[in-house]
């Protein structure tokens, strides 16, 4: 086990020597907190300063666990963490009652429920608005089923990148749209860069793997003291996480307690969920400070961030340097150290609950909520006070997919009196009208969190949004998959037009349908799981006839690609400039089925217009 003191000089004395940009990236609501500081005089009151600690206390690592999907394996896991006083996170899909049940016996150990998705897709299949709602549609059932905030996330497959860029920057919006702040993948230290996710604003976690069936109890401290002695990792994000896959046999589960034993306890590091990790993290680095100084006082105010945007309520620790403070106001003193609580004021919902189809709430009957779209640009959220008691507080939060400039658009109301409705309405600019985004319904959501009767709620409401009734046809729709192609096939042969759209001993693919895929998607989602542990080559027939002349882009992470009966040769990015003919072209790709997702790209999802029409036959039949 890598030792605490060969950690310690790491990082922390470097980042507290570092300069801190303070920010609020995701647009949370903020609040003011002010405490007076008193120093032996005047003179050490003027010298003092106060800066965020970058984890609580003295702590200099954040330990903790990511497990993976809906699963009863998950409580013999939380229970072998509940022993040492591990927290991690459980990443649901589904919440049945049993899940549910579970859930509650994650959250009492002080543990925290994430989001995986509401289907566990490999998302870079889907369009946009899909993945939207995968993730968007995962909090709002985790939450209101579970009972507690979901902020952090874990990716199915650890999967979020196709051939084009876009797709991840699309995912880096969904999940700021979402109010994802934390997140233990394997991509660490770079995955929020790589979502162009704002500076600041994600927590990453390293994933330790110690094995999901069997425990490798050397590999485990190789990889946790290689992450250790990564200086610029561990001072952007100094938090570990044992995972992925709740499997483990008899023997790996009594293997995987000796490793928590083995872990647990560590003075100097904080045990703590991925909600308390993240929350703590983004007011670490963006809480804002100012000071005023009264005689041998020092006033500082605090501006920081509610707890029901950060889905956790945890004390921010404050150093004081330049002077020794002998007392405070409104927090605790600890030695140099300040722990100051959230204002009683603010904090998380008690209660969490989504509107039936009627827009009412079996948790809050004297409430309910519709969303509608009114005009192409305009939202209305409509929330009816049907009890006796005022509404206090209320904080409405409009969450967008990707293509709207504005991801999230805030409204607050000091109160709703009993029988008042509330209309907040939210406007946007232009959408990106790319073609990625002509696909597919459009998911909206709103919530309104509030007080009632000294309690805080949160309710949420979607909407459906048709789709466009003139989208151009996909890949997807219109592909014939021929499998399996033997060694000896004359690919180049196949992709000429007008020949038979046929291969002598292989039949024609029998897949799953695509629906909400994205543009360029080779549908290989094979319904029978053998023939994909096969390994065998497939051939994709698409044919399509362009709207211009001249050449255009073809990107593809195909194995092989023919057009009109010739070979074409790819660059290292997958990209082949090609010039179709006039009329009917037919394109062929050749790639091993069960060997990752295939994509065709004929037309760029970046631009508005296509730049082929794709048939949805294809000739010679």
């Amino acid at each position: 086990m890598p030792s605490s003191s060969r950690f310690r000089p790491l990082f922390i004395g470097a980042l507290m020597g570092a300069s801190v940009v303070f920010a609020n990236p995701l647009g949370f609501r903020e609040y003011a907190q002010q405490i007076v500081v008193t120093f032996p005089d005047a003179a050490a009151a003027a010298a003092a300063q106060l800066q965020p600690r970058p984890l609580p206390r003295r702590y200099t690592l954040h330990f903790s666990a990511r497990w993976d999907d809906s699963t009863p394996g998950h409580a013999r896991t939380n229970a072998v963490q509940a022993r040492h006083g591990i927290k991690g996170t459980f990443f649901y899909n589904a919440a049945n009652d049993d899940h549910v049940k579970l859930a509650q016996d994650i959250l009492a150990a002080g543990s925290a429920i994430g989001l995986h998705t509401v289907n566990h897709p490999n998302l870079s299949t889907l369009s946009p608005n899909r993945q939207f709602y995968e993730f968007m549609r995962n909090r709002i059932v985790l939450e209101s089923r579970v009972n507690a905030s979901v902020v952090t996330q874990a990716l199915p497959f650890c999967v979020y990148t196709s051939p084009e860029s876009y797709t991840q920057h699309d995912i880096g919006r969904i999940l700021q749209a979402v109010g994802v702040i934390g997140t233990p993948e394997v991509f660490y230290p770079h995955f929020g860069r790589n979502l162009a996710y704002p500076a600041k604003a994600l927590a990453e976690s390293y994933p330790l793997r110690p094995g999901d069936r069997e425990i490798n109890f050397d590999n485990f401290n190789k990889s946790f003291a290689k992450v250790l002695q990564n200086r610029d990792a561990m001072l952007a994000h100094p938090s570990v996480a044992v995972g992925i896959h709740s499997w483990h046999t008899a023997q790996g589960i009594k293997d995987l307690e000796t490793l928590y034993r083995d872990n647990a306890h560590n003075p100097d590091w904080w045990y703590a969920n991925h909600n308390d990790y993240g929350a703590y993290r983004y007011e670490a680095l963006n809480a804002r400070i100012s000071k005023r100084v009264d005689g041998n006082r020092a006033v500082f105010t605090i501006t920081r961030f509610r707890p029901e945007e950060l889905g956790a309520n945890v004390p921010l620790w404050l150093e004081v340097t330049g002077a020794k403070p002998s007392a405070v106001d409104q927090a605790a003193l600890h030695d140099d150290l300040i722990e100051l609580p959230h204002a009683a004021s603010v904090g998380l919902p008690d209660l969490y609950d989504a509107v039936n189809a009627d827009g009412r709430s079996a948790k809050f009957p004297f409430l309910s909520a519709t969303l509608t779209q009114p005009a192409p640009q305009q939202w209305s959220f409509t929330v009816t006070n049907t009890g006796t008691e005022t509404l206090q507080d209320l904080q409405a939060t409009f969450i967008f997919p990707p293509q709207w400039p504005k991801l999230t658009i805030r409204s607050d109301k000091a109160s709703l009196a009993p029988g008042e409705s509330a209309v907040f309405t939210a406007e946007q600019a232009e959408p990106n009208r790319a073609l990625r985004f002509q696909f597919d319904r459009a998911y909206y959501a709103a919530r309104i969190d509030f007080s009632a009767n000294g309690r805080r709620g949160r309710l949420y409401a979607d909407l459906f949004t048709p789709p466009p009734a003139d989208a151009p046809a996909r890949v997807a729709d219109c592909a014939r998959v021929l499998f399996p192609v033997p060694d000896d096939c004359d690919l180049a042969a196949l992709s000429t037009p007008g020949n038979a759209p046929v291969i002598a001993g292989a039949d024609v693919l029998p897949t799953h349908p695509a629906n909400e895929a994205t543009p360029g998607l080779i549908n290989t989602a094979v319904k029978d799981r053998k023939l994909r542990e096969l390994k065998k080559p497939f051939a994709a027939i698409v044919e399509f006839t362009p709207k211009a002349a001249g050449p255009i882009r073809l990107r593809s992470n195909a194995k092989e690609l023919f057009l009109n009966g010739q070979a074409l040769i790819k660059d290292k990015h997958g990209i082949v400039a090609i010039t179709p003919r006039d009329g009917l072209n037919r394109l062929v790709c050749q790639n091993e089925l069960g060997n990752g997702t295939v994509f065709i790209y004929l037309n760029d999802g970046n631009s508005e217009q296509t730049a082929v029409t794709i048939h949805p036959t294809i000739s010679g039949q």
